[in-house]
């Protein structure tokens, strides 16, 4: 193959843009919050031919926005999931999703 010297030297430019680059002095890592986000099941059981699970959330330390968040992702973001509810009840905050049942799903 022929090159011509306009493709020889835009094929050289990452190589040496790569070979000049300066490196950066390595920072104190950036420290996060100690928090936490734990899921529980609560309850399984049958309703209209699918499998309902019931999920607390707990966060730690307790904000309640982000359960909200949480929530929005659930909703959004479960294809396999339907008919998913948020909830507070009893001072704890609750996720309900059905399921397929069989071979798609949990049993």
């Amino acid at each position: 193959m022929k090159f011509t010297l306009f493709t020889d030297a835009a094929l050289a430019i990452p190589f040496i843009t790569g070979a000049l680059a300066t490196p950066t002095p390595d920072g104190p890592a950036a420290k996060r919050a100690d928090c936490s986000l734990t899921v529980r099941y609560v309850k399984v059981w049958v309703e209209s031919g699918l499998d309902r699970y019931r999920m607390t959330l707990i966060t730690t330390p307790r904000n309640d926005r982000h359960l909200e968040v949480y929530c929005n992702i659930a909703q959004n973001g479960i294809d396999f999931g339907s008919n998913i509810q948020c909830f507070w009840e009893d001072g704890a905050y609750y996720i309900d999703i059905s399921q397929a049942r069989g071979p798609a799903g949990h049993q």
